[in-house]
């Protein structure tokens, strides 16, 4: 399993992630499936399980990840 950055993270955004299942897209595009309807599947993933990172400024970052119906939310400090 890999990741998409969908944002990256800046003093203004969140830093937003989804997973990316390969194995599931090469074989979406070998039953034909448009890259739009590909785009459609990895949205799909996105609004079940995700990975959002608060950096905006300030020692402390947030971080919220979901996935189905669990949410893990909590602090870390930032590493230079």
């Amino acid at each position: 399993m890999q990741w998409l950055v969908v944002q990256e993270g800046s003093g203004a955004n969140d830093f937003i992630a989804v997973p990316l299942d390969v194995e599931e897209l090469e074989s979406d595009a070998a039953l034909g499936m448009t890259t739009q309807e590909v785009i459609a599947d990895v949205a799909s993933v996105s609004a079940t399980e995700s990975i959002r990172v608060r950096i905006w400024d300030g020692p402390v970052v947030t971080f919220r990840w979901f996935r189905s119906s669990d949410v893990v939310t909590g602090v870390c400090e930032r590493v230079p």
